[in-house]
């Protein structure tokens, strides 16, 4: 899999998933910078629109840029780099839902 250098696009489009009929109960934003394996940094910023039976909304959205490409190496073997990724990426989607309640 390769990842995009840049990209911003609703959480259902990442995730392959339709967002529900259930009401909207709040918006919340979460922005950090992530440290990756293979020496990048990753600006992410995830939009939780939470609703009613705690799922996300289509107002739900991840964006995020790399600093860099990751140089190849011990600590990127095995997917080291996409687990890592992923993991930021499910935090920030945790926490944002979470701000928005």
């Amino acid at each position: 899999m390769t990842l995009p250098l840049k990209w911003s696009r609703p959480f259902h489009v990442l995730m392959a998933t339709k967002p529900t009929a259930a009401p909207v109960v709040g918006t919340g934003t979460v922005s950090r910078k992530v440290p990756l394996p293979g020496g990048v940094t990753m600006n992410l910023t995830a939009t939780a629109e939470a609703l009613a039976d705690r799922t996300h909304g289509s107002g739900s959205r991840f964006s995020w840029e790399f600093d860099s490409r990751p140089m190849p190496g011990p600590e990127t073997e095995d997917g080291a780099f996409y687990d890592a990724w992923e993991a930021a990426l499910g935090e920030a989607a945790d926490a944002a839902l979470q701000a928005a309640r």
